[in-house]
């Protein structure tokens, strides 16, 4: 009996049969370079790229690792000028996506151009990151266009630039369908930040990181109003300032009742508003004291002469972090008793507040001092759980690690 073999396509191209339409959705899960390729399968192809409505780019799938930094240039240089080919040849054409992740030497510039093109196309998602580094390289700072803050149909809006990106706005920002909002390394001034979020109606995941105040006609220290967004649910928030620029505190808060998850890592404020995170599920929270908030000298017992103490020239001060603060408060018994005390009034806080707690880990960076951590311990033990009734207090250092629960 002869076995029967099915013969679906009879050796005929069954793709290239299918509705143009069709064919350029399939391309658009493609990157778009290995899209173009396509184009050598039959004539047929060729024109399809210019109606592909999702645009991928990767130089990295591009070209294979570059040596030298003339390499890199001329590598770069084509990629750009693929992506600028591709743009034109789409015209004017709809388009729903566009990534861009470009290493080496990438012209900033070009991309912030290309955001102008695909924005007027009612885009909906753009994804760029710009991780270009060099010897000599600098943070440059560009503005973004003002076409992106009054985009109709913007839903995902994701900017990494290396050398950063400067915003600002002249009128008011419009971002209706704005639901997803990250911003990696850019320079802000207060007002503006305070309108750019105030036009986001829609936001649920907003992600700041390494945000820069840009105080050049604000310089005098500012507060911001706690800003409400009652649509978020996830926030994440970085401030990054060099030390020099980080005793001008800035209060930045946000009114956000229905945040599940939160990231908050900045330098201590003057002053906090009292807001409110009643669907909080999940927070990690990072301050970390300026220079100037931090202990520079404590004259003891212990100390040499002044022109000696060390404590005088701290050389790892970390912008006056933990880190810097606990070694040199070891050298006198009282202001040790008081810098304790002040760092447990945060975790009784905790523990007073909020009801659903149910872990606090603390990192103490101690140079094997054993009768400061269990000083430290004694104390959080002998907290009173008042809402956080079973909480687990976890106490870290280099060479310790001690946990406390409710029922010990």
């Amino acid at each position: 009996m002869k076995s029967k073999k099915k013969d679906f396509g009879g050796g005929r191209d069954i793709i290239s049969e299918l509705p143009d339409e069709l064919i350029c959705h399939i391309l658009s899960f493609l990157p778009t370079k290995e899209a173009a390729s396509t184009s050598v399968l039959a004539k047929r192809w060729k024109p399809l790229l210019r109606y592909v409505p999702s645009l991928d780019f990767g130089n990295s799938l591009c070209f294979p690792p570059a040596k030298t930094y003339e390499e890199k240039r001329t590598n770069a240089r084509s990629f750009m000028r693929f992506v600028d080919g591709v743009l034109a040849l789409q015209g004017n054409a709809r388009i729903n996506r566009f990534h861009f992740k470009g290493e080496d030497i990438i012209d900033e510039m070009w991309v912030l151009d290309w955001i102008q093109n695909v924005v007027k196309r009612h885009v909906s998602d753009i994804r760029l990151y710009v991780s270009s580094f060099w010897d000599g390289f600098d943070s440059s700072f560009y503005p973004l266009p003002r076409e992106i803050f009054v985009s109709q149909t913007l839903v995902t809006l994701i900017i990494n630039f290396e050398g950063g990106v400067n915003i600002s706005v002249e009128g008011a920002v419009s971002l209706p369908k704005l639901k997803t909002l990250h911003l990696h390394y850019f320079k802000i001034e207060m007002s503006t930040f305070n309108k750019l979020l105030s036009g986001c109606h829609a936001l649920e995941e907003l992600m700041l990181l390494n945000l820069v105040w840009d105080k050049s006609s604000e310089p005098e220290p500012c507060f911001a109003t706690s800003l409400s967004i009652p649509t978020l649910k996830r926030l994440e928030y970085c401030r990054y300032e060099r030390d020099d620029e980080a005793k001008d505190k800035v209060s930045l808060s946000f009114d956000s009742p229905n945040v599940v998850y939160l990231e908050y890592f900045d330098c201590v404020a003057d002053r906090y508003q009292q807001v409110s995170f009643d669907s909080l599920v999940e927070a990690r929270l990072g301050l970390r004291l300026t220079y100037d908030q931090g202990i520079h000298h404590i004259y003891s017992y212990r100390c040499e002469d002044e022109d000696g103490c060390l404590c005088r020239y701290p050389t790892d001060f970390g912008g006056g972090s933990s880190r810097s603060c606990l070694p040199i408060i070891k050298s006198g018994q009282g202001s040790k008793d008081i810098e304790l005390w002040d760092q447990i009034e945060h975790v009784e806080h905790f523990i007073e507040k909020m009801p659903n707690l149910e872990q606090v880990i603390l990192h103490y960076y101690t140079s094997n001092d054993e009768d400061l951590m269990m000083k430290v311990f004694k104390k959080l033990e002998n907290l009173p759980r008042v809402a956080s009734a079973n909480c687990k207090i976890q106490l870290i250092s280099d060479n310790l690690s001690l946990s406390s629960n409710a029922s010990d």
